[in-house]
């Protein structure tokens, strides 16, 4: 008999108890025979009861507590970091805004099979729909500016073929251990934005290829990008504080981000996009 597939569900959360339950309740009839999961979730400060109500209903879940400050990149870290000590084949990143279809996690895992046939460095980015319009809202993306690491341009799914990308949204991504030997966690030098990107990045830079799977895996709404820095009346010291805020710009990640994959040119760019956003721009 065939061993099962164990995958290491990476997850990470902060004062959304339902969204996260209906997460796992999607995720969780997925686990078959054939296909084990450890859940790794980091509950960051929750104050509305998350981490109780996930050991509640679902006791084979391992909470972590955060401190509050991870966002999702360090979240992410913390989780991956854990799922690392134990063996697994696979690691799945899951945002707890997902609500998975039945088939996610079985068609990722043949989506793989076809990409991995020659060599198993493969990832496989699972697109997420709007439930109200069923416009895609979070997939693969290209790159499209050679010294601008951060211009990308979004790729949907396409049902006849997996479509291959440079890097990716993290709301649901399957990477297998040989990638995450390599690569380790998501970099803890990035807050919120940007480790996932990132991510990506250094994989293909490391020989791996990305794909968008043909179906979509499931259902998220778009988060509405909070830019504080852009409200009027700010002076320099608040739209500065704004910009540097986790949500905003943050300066260290950004820099670590754009010169490790657009050098000195990177380095420019994000030099000129500061100074439009400290006027307002």
């Amino acid at each position: 008999m065939t061993a099962p597939v164990r995958i290491a569900v990476t997850v990470t959360c902060r004062n959304r108890r339902e969204t996260t339950l209906r997460c796992l309740r999607s995720l969780m009839p997925q686990q078959t025979e054939r296909v084990t999961f450890e859940v790794w979730l980091v509950d960051d400060g929750s104050t509305d009861g998350t981490g109780p109500a996930v050991r509640s209903e679902f006791p084979q879940v391992r909470v972590l507590a955060g401190t509050g400050n991870l966002f999702w990149s360090r979240g992410m870290h913390r989780a991956m970091t854990a799922a690392m000590q134990l063996p697994f084949d696979f690691i799945l990143w899951l945002n707890d805004d997902v609500v998975l279809h039945p088939d996610a996690v079985a068609n990722a895992l043949a989506d793989y099979g076809e990409a991995a046939a020659a060599d198993p460095r493969q990832i496989v980015v699972g697109a997420t729909i709007d439930p109200h319009t069923g416009a895609i809202t979070y997939s693969g993306f290209m790159r499209t500016h050679g010294r601008d690491p951060s211009k990308l341009r979004r790729l949907d799914p396409d049902a006849g073929q997996l479509r291959r990308c440079d890097t990716m949204n993290g709301n649901f991504v399957l990477i297998p251990r040989e990638l995450t030997d390599t690569l380790g966690p998501v970099d803890p030098a990035f807050v919120h934005q940007l480790g996932d990107i990132d991510y990506g990045y250094r994989a293909a830079a490391h020989g791996a290829g990305i794909w968008i799977g043909r179906q979509p895996a499931g259902e998220c709404c778009a988060n509405r990008r909070q830019m504080p820095f852009r409200q009027r009346g700010l002076t320099p010291m608040q739209r500065w504080r704004a910009l540097d805020s986790p949500l905003g710009l943050p300066l260290r990640p950004w820099l670590t981000f754009m010169w490790r994959h657009g050098g000195a040119a990177g380095l420019l760019r994000l030099f000129l996009i500061y100074a439009a956003r400290m006027v307002g721009r």
